[in-house]
């Protein structure tokens, strides 16, 4: 019996062995780390891009580098704006601390008038020393501004120390003034030979007021036009204003409104005993005063002399029957007003319509009357004018006799119109002559 063989062991101290076996491990960590870092990293996913997209993407990268320079710029813009405005503003006011009476001499228009809307205390004392000196304004329309006392001293004192002004229409409507600034007026108004209207309508000048206006009143021959209405001057301003200016025989006033003013009966009759003496007055309101029967009777007696009054307008008032029979009868006789109202005054019977149709029918006569002694005044102008070689035969003596003669025809009619059929029915005679 054979022996086997003697297998070969293997062992560490053998260097061949050791070596091989190193090798395979080797190999094999190698592997596994391969496997290892296969697991821990995906491969990188290949990414395709097409044309558009790329197109895309370069114009997203435009827009928005665009939207960031356009934010840019517009901070940069608005800076340079604000500093610009800044440096305006400033400019401005540099200006106007030079010459503060730009703001106003700019706004005067070309026939001179000024109007100003909402002005300030400051503005307003800024506004006088621009008068103390201007010599371009004629009309003055300070309307619906708060002036009060120490805006009107102000201003009267500003127009009085300039001899040069211009200035002839003040309207100071609402302007809250009372009596004090009505006095600041009054001495204006002594003083001053220019100025010929001024609107004190809807203030609150009272009784105190109206008395200082008249002091005034007594001694000015400018003045031609004098708004007090809504003025709460009642009868004793009503009183004084009618002395001051039936003691002035130079007195120019020819419109006096005193609408709405509380006068009542004494204030019209104080009214009444001016007008028959006066020549100047030709335009009167006094519609709304709680003038009754009394003080209308005394107006009424003083259109029988008056020659010169053309309005008169006593519209709501309580004149009653009485009064409209007073002025009906003093129709009769005066020949030159032509608008009498007294509507909308308790005349509530029969007769009392009569009245007021014949006082319409007379006024209506009176109308025509006067314009037909205008028309013979304008040809007695051409026949005394010099002559005028523009104006061709115009002036010629044979036409301006042709015209004079066609105006006496016309006055010799309107004598003939002076009778009771004409008082009731004047349209109808007037056709019948022309």
């Amino acid at each position: 019996m054979s022996t086997p063989p003697v297998s070969r062991r293997t062992s560490n101290s053998d260097p061949l062995v050791s070596s091989s076996d190193s090798r395979v491990e080797s190999r094999d960590d190698e592997q596994s780390k391969v496997k290892e870092k296969s697991k821990s990293t995906s491969p990188p996913v290949m990414k395709t891009h097409t044309k558009k997209h790329d197109q895309r993407e370069a114009y997203k990268a435009i827009a928005n580098e665009s939207s960031t320079s356009k934010a840019t710029y517009a901070e940069k813009n608005h800076d340079i704006r604000k500093n610009f405005k800044t440096e305006i503003d400033t400019a401005r006011e540099l200006i106007e601390k030079k010459h503060p009476w730009d703001r106003y001499t700019k706004q005067i228009s070309p026939d001179g008038i000024l109007k100003l809307k909402e002005l300030k205390s400051a503005e307003i004392q800024e506004l006088a020393e621009v008068l103390k000196t201007n010599t371009t304004i004629t009309t003055l329309d300070l309307s619906d501004n708060n002036i009060g006392h120490e805006g009107a001293k102000a201003l009267t004192e500003a127009i009085a120390i300039n001899p040069q002004t211009k200035i002839t229409t003040v309207n100071l409507r609402w302007c809250r003034i009372d009596a004090e600034g009505a006095k600041a007026f009054a001495e204006l108004l002594k003083k001053n030979t220019s100025i010929t209207n001024i609107n004190f309508e809807l203030n609150n000048f009272g009784k105190k007021g109206a008395k200082a206006l008249a002091e005034a009143l007594q001694t000015n021959t400018t003045l031609t036009m004098l708004n007090l209405s809504k003025n709460k001057i009642n009868f004793e301003g009503t009183q004084a204003l009618a002395k001051a200016i039936a003691a002035n025989p130079q007195t120019k006033i020819h419109t006096l409104d005193l609408f709405d003013n509380a006068i009542r009966d004494e204030g019209a009759i104080a009214l009444a005993e001016t007008l028959k003496n006066n020549s100047s007055i030709i335009t009167l309101f006094l519609f709304q005063n709680y003038i009754e029967s009394e003080g209308g009777q005394a107006l009424a007696e003083a259109l029988k002399t008056n020659t010169t009054i053309i309005t008169l307008d006593l519209c709501y008032n309580y004149l009653g029957d009485e009064g409209a029979q007073a002025f009906a009868e003093a129709m009769n006789t005066n020949t030159t007003i032509t608008n009498l109202d007294i509507k909308y005054n308790n005349s509530t019977t029969h007769e009392s319509e009569k009245y007021l149709k014949r006082i319409e029918q007379q006024c209506a006569l009176n109308a025509q009357r006067a314009q037909i002694e205008n028309n013979i005044a304008g040809a007695l102008d051409l026949l005394t004018a010099p002559p005028n070689p523009n104006d061709g035969n115009v002036t010629s003596v044979h036409d301006v006799n042709d015209l004079i003669a066609q105006k006496l025809f016309a006055l010799d009619k309107a004598d003939k119109l002076n009778t009771d059929e004409v008082k009731k029915d004047p349209s109808s005679v007037f056709n019948k002559y022309t």
